[in-house]
């Protein structure tokens, strides 16, 4: 929802908000323009990666918690699946990702918040289960501790 503008209605009083909007329009200054949009986008983005900084810890020690596999929503803005497999020392963080509703450009956001150093590669399944159709994944595996 976009707010376009705002004011009192009363109907032909020289304070009237249907004045100012109907000249808003007339200048084209009601409705959002490319900046607005590209501001909106930004914004969304930063707010995205603030959340994925305070959840992913969260969902680790969550994952690692329950030792099943969890569904979550990352930033508020796409789903995925977190597993945890650890054999001492060596652990394996599993996420996976549907592919038609993710926003390619944040798949690095996402895996480097969960860890972000090391190297994360896809595979072809979650440790319990198939992928589903149009789910990828990735796997990042590191010595516990790191």
């Amino acid at each position: 929802m976009w707010l376009l503008a705002s004011g009192h209605h009363r109907s032909g009083a020289d304070t009237d908000a249907f004045r100012h909007f109907k000249a808003l329009d007339a200048a084209q200054n009601l409705l959002p323009a490319a900046g607005d949009y590209e501001r909106m986008f930004d914004e969304r983005g930063m707010r995205f990666v603030d959340a994925l900084v305070i959840e992913a810890p969260l969902i680790l020690k969550e994952a690692r918690e329950s030792k099943e596999e969890l569904k979550v929503l990352l930033g508020g803005d796409f789903g995925a699946r977190v597993a945890i497999e650890i054999e001492d020392p060596v652990e394996a963080t599993t996420l996976g990702l549907m592919a038609e509703y993710l926003d390619w450009d944040h798949v690095t956001i996402v895996l480097s918040a969960f860890h972000a150093e090391g190297t994360w590669e896809t595979v072809e399944r979650m440790p319990s289960r198939e992928l589903q159709e149009g789910e990828v994944a990735f796997i990042h595996v590191h010595e516990t501790g790191d």
